[in-house]
């Protein structure tokens, strides 16, 4: 028997219960019959696993199925991995175990980690750090080649579409990226779901995807109801027993077209401006 899914309620099974007439009807009717159904068995293995979903933490909520033109349209026609853009996210506080401790990090002082993703024509800039100092990791790639510290370090261009430089997580905003063509290819429908839904106790419009159909990667965005902001981007991966593994949630701190500063980038000489 397959084992239940870290002791909370997660993502899939949120989505699939949308699809249903009580689910349809309201925020909380459906939520709370499941959760009285599991609570038993939950609540003992929460105590044996450590991955903690954000949908739990953040008290995710499935309510109608939302009809409306998608908010990730104006994304995708403003947007490009080819082009000049520019998105900031940050790991979300208020996501965290229930010791009071993050899943990944000891603690939030100064630890949330920043993750910046630039694009500029050929060039995509991918910085990870530990507080707004500390780096963590940082990755040039200028026309498929990566460079670090001012050197080439592959010998072929990668034509992965930025999959190196955190574009998995942003992937179904941008139109002409890897993950986002090849399930349009592949005929998949996008998204899986799109759902009105509260998330911390707010009204979002979340679009739920599964590259390739898989049923181990979601991604999810939700977005204002209102302006059709983007605001939180999330992540879940499963096992092939369907347990959650990973579970990831994000603050969108900007997305824009004008990238700012990346000279803590060693640009390589032959693509530096000429000096005036």
């Amino acid at each position: 028997m397959k084992k239940m899914i870290c002791g909370v309620l997660t993502a899939s099974m949120l989505f699939s219960a949308s699809a249903m007439p009580k689910a349809e009807a309201g925020f909380g009717g459906f939520l709370g019959s499941v959760i009285s159904s599991i609570a038993t068995s939950q609540a003992k293995y929460q105590q044996e696993h450590y991955v903690y979903s954000w949908a739990r933490s953040a008290d995710l909520q499935i309510g109608n199925v939302y009809k409306g033109e998608l908010p990730s349209e104006a994304y995708r026609q403003k947007f490009s991995v080819k082009g000049t853009s520019y998105l900031k996210t940050v790991e979300n506080k208020n996501f965290i175990n229930p010791g009071g401790k993050h899943i990944f990090k000891t603690g939030f002082s100064g630890d949330l980690e920043y993750i910046t993703a630039a694009f500029n024509n050929g060039a995509s800039y991918y910085l990870e750090t530990k507080g707004k100092k500390k780096v963590v990791e940082k990755v040039l790639e200028i026309d498929g080649f990566r460079y670090e510290k001012n050197k080439r370090i592959n010998s072929e261009p990668d034509k992965s579409g930025h999959q190196k430089f955190g574009i998995h997580e942003y992937s179904y905003l941008y139109g002409d990226s890897v993950m986002y063509l090849t399930d349009k290819k592949n005929g998949v429908k996008l998204p899986e779901r799109c759902n009105l839904v509260k998330l911390f106790g707010k009204d979002y419009i979340a679009e739920m995807y599964k590259y390739g159909g898989s049923d181990k990667i979601e991604h999810w965005f939700f977005f204002d109801t209102d302006t059709k902001e983007l605001k939180f981007m999330a992540f879940n991966f499963y096992d092939d027993e369907h347990e959650l593994k990973l579970s990831r949630l994000r603050d969108v701190l900007e997305f824009s077209t004008e990238i700012p500063d990346m000279s803590v980038f060693e640009i390589p000489k032959k693509y530096r401006k000429a000096d005036k």
